[in-house]
């Protein structure tokens, strides 16, 4: 049991950053963002949602729900086949995704959260942007 309680799996509620706490999640459809909703009710506020989703996923559904339970939710877009474009999204839209993670993290601030969601193949870019920025000692993205 105590293996099973200290388990992580990447892309699912991760924290992938603490100052500012980044968290990303892989809900890409509403069943996985109702989920996200209940978890993310531990989160310190602001609560920064930024999402995007692929085109054959109920992306404006995923969207709504996640408006429902942020502060505030960035739409990006991210390069992929079958990614959504954010205009198809709606919102407030930043669509270069970097500037859209930058950008919430600057709104949550030191004391609030970042959820990134919407897509597993998009928060796997984060996730691995997010780590190199931390390798590199960037400034917006302390040490996990």
């Amino acid at each position: 049991m105590t293996a099973v309680k200290n388990s992580s799996w990447p892309g699912r509620f991760e924290t992938v950053s603490v100052h500012p706490r980044i968290v990303i999640d892989g809900a890409h459809n509403p069943d996985g963002m109702n989920a996200l909703k209940n978890a993310a009710r531990e989160c310190p506020h602001p609560l920064i949602g930024v999402f995007t989703a692929l085109k054959d996923k109920q992306g404006p559904e995923m969207k709504r729900l996640m408006e429902s339970f942020c502060d505030s939710v960035i739409v990006t877009e991210f390069s992929n086949y079958r990614a959504a474009d954010a205009a198809s999204l709606g919102g407030c839209i930043v669509k270069d995704w970097r500037k859209a993670v930058e950008e919430a993290c600057a709104l949550a601030g030191e004391t609030g959260t970042v959820l990134v969601s919407g897509s597993l193949y998009f928060i796997s870019e984060v996730r691995n942007y997010v780590l190199q920025k931390q390798k590199q000692k960037q400034p917006h993205f302390g040490q996990n």
